[in-house]
């Protein structure tokens, strides 16, 4: 377990380079070494890596395939840029694969998928599920409870408002109140 944890230290340390321009061979290497022998967490960012073009040449296909490899261990991350990215393309996924792979990563309590999951159920989403308001209301309930201020908006106004629950102007200001208060935190 230690020596784990070592390693997503590591990789993590790595991905903040990753990300930054200049990035070198090695450190692409190092993902590269790490997400071939199974590392969840490397094919996460390599995938990341190839299919933005960051540190690497852009290869989508290959990022897609690193993406898929990480989300087949339960990688929340992995799952909801998947999810993201089968979502925007309207052609050539089955747009269920793309619901379940949300779903998977929103039940890992990965908050931005709860709240892409409010957005599915609310809209009608890609004709892939019927408009469902308190299937959306439980997502954006869950993703508010683990501080996405953007939900916690949302839920504000649908209290304020009263859509998909009752009126009720305390809910509303108390949502509100702590959206504002982990903004705050957030660009400190």
């Amino acid at each position: 377990m230690h020596i784990r944890l070592i390693q997503i230290i590591v990789i993590l340390l790595i991905s903040s380079v990753v990300f930054a321009e200049g990035t070198s061979d090695s450190t692409i290497s190092a993902i590269r070494n790490a997400a071939e022998q199974g590392d969840p967490d490397a094919q996460y960012l390599l995938g990341r890596s190839y299919y933005y073009g960051k540190g690497t040449v852009q290869d989508k296909q290959l990022g897609i395939y690193w993406l898929q490899k990480s989300a087949e261990q339960n990688h929340a991350l992995a799952q909801f840029k998947l999810a993201h990215f089968y979502f925007r393309d309207r052609s050539k996924v089955d747009k269920s694969e793309a619901l379940d792979l949300l779903k998977k990563a929103a039940e890992q309590n990965l908050p931005e998928a709860q709240y892409y999951l409010y957005t599915v159920y609310s809209n009608d989403y890609y004709f892939i599920t019927t408009k469902d308001i308190p299937e959306a209301i439980k997502w954006l309930r869950k993703a508010a409870e683990n501080d996405y201020v953007e939900a916690q908006l949302q839920l504000a106004n649908h209290y304020y408002k009263g859509i998909g629950v009752s009126k009720n102007e305390a809910e509303a200001r108390k949502w509100s109140i702590r959206a504002v208060n982990n903004y705050s935190k957030r660009s400190k």
